[in-house]
C-alpha cells in the first residue's frame, strides 16, 4: 500500500469486502477518524488512510498558507495527493478483495478531497460523507456534469476554521438529487448528532 493506514476489518460473511476509506483533517494522523471505526456499520472494511506529508507533528494533504481571505491552498501537492488516494483505493480493493465501489469518509481537508476524489472517479464510489469540507473546483479535473453516487456533507454553524457560509456557497454547483447537507450546532468538529446521522446514511 502507499500509504500508511489502521485497518478494521468488516464483520461480513459477503465473500467481496465493502471498504470505507476514512481521510483526516490537515495535523492529524491515521489515528483520528478511526476512533469511530468500531461504531460505522459491521459490513465495511475500514481504512485510515494517514496523509503523506508531515505538518506541525501531524500530517496533512496538502499545505495551508496565509491569506487575506483565510488561507490559500497548496493545489500541486493537492493535486498529488489526489493521485495517492486514487492510488490507496485501487491497491485496496486488489488487497481485500472488495467490491470495486468504494466509501469515502473525509473529515475537514480529508473532505475537500474525498468530494474531488468522487466527483474525478465517479465509477469508484458507492457514497461520500464529507464532515465539515468544501467543494474545491480548483481540484476537480472536469466540470460536474451528474452525480451518480449519494453525497451527506455535515458542517457546524459554529465552525470558525471552515465557515458554513463557504461550505454551504460551494455546494450549490453540485446536483441536489444526490446531495443531503445538514448543520449541527457545533464547531470545527463532529458531535454525536452529526455521528449518529453519519451511521444511519451508512447503513442503508
Amino acid at each position: 500500500m502507499n500509504l500508511r493506514f489502521n485497518e478494521k476489518p468488516s464483520k461480513s460473511d459477503n465473500s467481496k469486502t465493502k471498504l470505507l476509506i476514512q481521510l483526516h483533517g490537515i495535523g492529524s494522523n491515521k489515528d483520528d477518524l478511526f476512533s469511530f471505526a468500531n461504531e460505522l456499520p459491521a459490513k465495511f472494511t475500514v481504512l485510515s488512510a494517514q496523509a503523506p506529508i508531515p505538518y506541525f507533528g501531524g500530517w496533512a494533504w496538502y499545505n495551508l498558507y496565509p491569506a487575506a481571505n483565510g488561507f490559500t491552498s497548496n493545489n500541486v501537492e493537492a493535486k498529488q495527493s489526489l493521485i495517492e488516494i486514487n492510488k490507496f483505493i485501487d491497491l485496496a480493493i486488489e488487497k481485500y478483495n472488495a467490491d470495486e465501489k468504494v466509501v469515502l469518509m473525509g473529515f475537514s481537508q480529508g473532505a475537500i478531497l474525498s468530494l474531488a476524489t468522487a466527483i474525478n472517479n465517479p465509477n469508484k464510489i458507492e457514497k461520500v460523507v464529507a464532515m465539515s469540507g468544501y467543494l474545491n473546483p480548483d481540484f476537480l479535473d472536469q466540470p460536474i456534469a451528474d452525480l451518480p453516487f449519494p453525497i451527506f456533507a455535515t458542517h457546524g454553524t459554529e465552525d470558525s476554521v471552515i465557515p458554513i457560509e463557504k461550505a454551504t456557497s460551494s455546494y450549490k454547483d453540485l446536483p441536489q438529487q444526490n446531495f443531503k447537507f445538514k448543520s449541527y450546532p457545533m464547531p470545527h468538529g463532529v458531535s454525536p448528532d452529526c455521528l449518529n446521522d453519519v451511521i444511519s446514511f451508512l447503513s442503508n
